[in-house]
């Protein structure tokens, strides 16, 4: 596993990469308050079935840029890194493995841009679309959540 900084949706995020650069693309995305280090274990197991993998620290954790904006953090905008990281790796269609606050961003994905998205796999990460819904019946839900 190699770690590495690639430019993406003018920042500079910091990248876990594996696997061979010709393999199938999956972004691992992590949720919040983690870091690409939560795939640790998955990254080496992804690659040696073949696949190109690349987990990135997204904007605002670890070594990646922190704009200090707080538009700078709208789910459009992470959305938007996601894809210029598969168009750094040179990918027209990716995979994505979202967790948590990661979910999101791969609902957001898949929905913005069906068309790169090859797959998405999702891990405790309710749709987006749903979400709304169920906290206004069931208030205690966004206090767990929060």
């Amino acid at each position: 596993m190699e770690l590495q900084q690639l430019a993406t949706n003018g920042i500079r995020l910091e990248v876990a990469s594996a696997g061979p650069a010709r393999g199938e693309l999956v972004i691992l995305l992590h949720g919040f308050p983690e870091s690409a280090d939560a795939w640790q274990q998955q990254v080496p197991a992804l690659a040696g079935a073949g696949l190109r993998v690349l987990a990135p620290h997204q904007r605002g954790y670890a070594g990646s840029s922190k704009p200090s904006a707080l538009a700078d953090y709208r789910l459009s905008m992470l959305a938007r890194d996601v894809v210029g990281l598969a168009d750094a790796a040179g990918a027209g269609r990716f995979s994505v493995v979202g967790h948590d606050w990661g979910a999101a961003i791969g609902w957001h994905l898949a929905t913005v841009y069906p068309e790169r998205v090859q797959r998405l796999v999702v891990l405790n990460g309710a749709h987006t679309g749903t979400v709304a819904t169920h906290a206004l019946r069931h208030p205690t839900q966004v206090v767990r959540s929060w």
